[in-house]
């Protein structure tokens, strides 16, 4: 469904449930393209898998610019609830919805860091 998706889901659940507390990561596996686009579309807790440090670097400034959290490589369930200043992320599932050739990924990537 993409980050896209995702993002909508989470604002229609805020609004349904005004009172809830709803955080959403979205895992976007080894793809910073994706990463990317979840930031693009306002998902402020992403998770990524094995990029190289300077592809996970520059998403962490993006990140931080928005206001988002970007952690790596984490994959297991947290003994305890998340808090209010770190949000602790597992998968729940894959939906392997890698719709954009990385090409395309990386295209977009290189477009955004350039405006920075």
């Amino acid at each position: 469904m993409g980050a896209q998706w995702f993002a909508n889901l989470l604002a229609e659940l805020r609004c349904d449930f005004p009172a809830a507390r709803i955080f959403g990561v979205l895992d976007c596996q080894n793809h910073t393209g994706q990463a990317l686009m979840a930031l693009e579309c306002g998902i402020s807790h992403i998770l990524v898998g094995t990029l190289a440090q300077t592809a996970f670097d520059a998403l962490g400034q993006i990140a931080t610019q928005r206001g988002c959290h970007i952690w790596r490589g984490i994959s297991s369930m947290p003994e305890t609830a998340p808090s209010d200043d770190v949000l602790a992320a597992f998968p729940l599932f894959a939906m392997n919805d890698h719709y954009l050739p990385a090409s395309e990924c990386k295209k977009r990537l290189l477009a955004h860091l350039a405006q920075q």
